[in-house]
């Protein structure tokens, strides 16, 4: 593989953090390398893998892909500011290793910040389809939808707080402005380490969203935010307390109570509701 730049600075970064990613990390880097827009990086932070992973990404012949390797391992927080501390693109999108990017994904996203040429916009944000760890489609289209596009911190918040959830979505649902990203600091915590950061970028510049379905987060066993979910509603909560002491004028104590029990609810109910979908006669993802 290649691992030199063009000469030219792409306009977007792919960051993507890998562990142990071989059963999937082939089928992210070729949605990323079959997209209709080209200019791009792919910036591959591994975290001392133990498997094939670095195997299969060097078997790409791509120029725009760049590998990092990490020894010895570090906290995912660190791994995700490794991949964002060497890029160099205008935008950056940070996925997982088993997140699937439609072949329109960057395409569209870039067109909606060039829809606001006079206005700072800090994100985009999509829907995604929901996977299994068997590529089946489990939910076709799910994310925030709103009567605009165009979110303002203090009008999300309460209802962030009452979803009890990340309503905005996984890193690879959002492009994020490069310097906005550089202005909110680095990415730290664990299960809520991007609804943390969606929240600080929007402290700073309003978001956008595509109002459309660009890309699909695989659930289930083995991945990063199921190893999490134990943790997920005492983490939920924690964050809903600090946003919270920052806008006490945009978040009453109804609204945190309506969080606490919904991030309670919705650390239950996750791993029901990926046992139920499995067992529906719905398609695989490449059937689609």
């Amino acid at each position: 593989m290649n691992h030199e730049f063009e000469a030219s600075p792409p306009l977007i970064s792919i960051c993507i953090p890998t562990y142990n990613g071989a059963d999937t990390i082939a089928m992210t880097i070729e949605s990323v390398v079959n997209q209709t827009f080209g200019n791009y990086e792919i910036i591959i932070s591994d975290d001392c893998s133990t498997d094939n992973t670095l195997v299969i990404v060097e078997s790409f012949q791509d120029n725009r892909i760049r590998i990092l390797e990490q020894v010895p391992r570090t906290t995912v927080a660190a791994n995700w500011n490794r991949c964002i501390d060497h890029a160099s693109g205008t935008y950056i999108k940070m996925m997982g290793q088993d997140d699937i990017l439609f072949s329109n994904c960057l395409q569209a996203e870039i067109s909606v910040f060039n829809s606001y040429p006079d206005k700072q916009i800090s994100f985009c944000f999509s829907q995604r389809s929901i996977i299994s760890r068997s590529n089946q489609l489990l939910i076709s289209s799910r994310g925030l939808t709103l009567n605009s596009p165009i979110v303002q911190l203090r009008q999300i918040l309460p209802k962030v707080i009452r979803s009890g959830s990340n309503p905005f979505g996984e890193p690879v649902t959002v492009l994020m402005n490069h310097k906005t990203l550089t202005a909110a600091g680095k990415f730290n915590g664990d299960y809520v380490i991007d609804l943390d950061m969606w929240l600080r970028l929007l402290s700073i510049a309003p978001a956008v969203s595509t109002q459309q379905t660009l890309m699909a987060f695989r659930v289930g066993g083995g991945s990063w935010s199921h190893d999490l979910l134990s943790t997920q509603a005492r983490d939920t909560i924690e964050l809903h307390n600090r946003i919270r002491h920052e806008f006490p004028n945009h978040i009453s104590l109804f609204d945190l109570m309506i969080g606490r029990l919904m991030a309670r609810l919705m650390q239950i109910m996750r791993p029901l509701a990926i046992k139920v979908l499995r067992k529906r006669p719905i398609p695989q993802l490449g059937k689609l």
